[in-house]
């Protein structure tokens, strides 16, 4: 129990505040919680999905694309059921992972270099 609440119900104890008044206090307290973690919470606005190949020696990359993540949460739905059920057999949940978009922070999602090539594929959000 965090120490608010535990100088809330001492308050009690001692008879300085009723026990009406003392749940008007929880209920502040238990808002102003939650106001706090959704302002900790990333926000998806103006954060993108990007996806780069390169080829070894070469300075652009072959393949540079930007996917706002509120697209990209809106287009799950147009997931064909097959491709799902696809991506579901090889251990995908692809449900799972656009549900948890917004709860990423700035990480790599996927970072794979070809030994035989030397082509890199690198997802990441930003």
């Amino acid at each position: 129990m965090n120490e608010e609440k535990m100088r809330i119900l001492q308050m009690v104890e001692e008879g300085k505040i009723s026990a009406s008044e003392s749940s008007e206090l929880l209920d502040a307290l238990g808002s102003e919680q939650q106001e706090e973690k959704a302002l900790q919470k990333p926000s998806m606005k103006g954060r993108k999905l990007r996806i780069l190949v390169t080829k070894p020696g070469s300075e652009k990359p072959q393949v540079n694309i930007r996917i706002p993540l509120r697209l990209v949460k809106w287009a799950e739905r147009f997931i064909p059921k097959e491709a799902k059920q696809e991506l579901d057999d090889q251990g995908i949940d692809i449900d799972e992972i656009v549900g948890s978009i917004d709860e990423l922070e700035d990480l790599t999602l996927v970072d794979v270099t070809d030994e035989d090539t030397g082509e890199q594929v690198k997802i990441f959000i930003e």
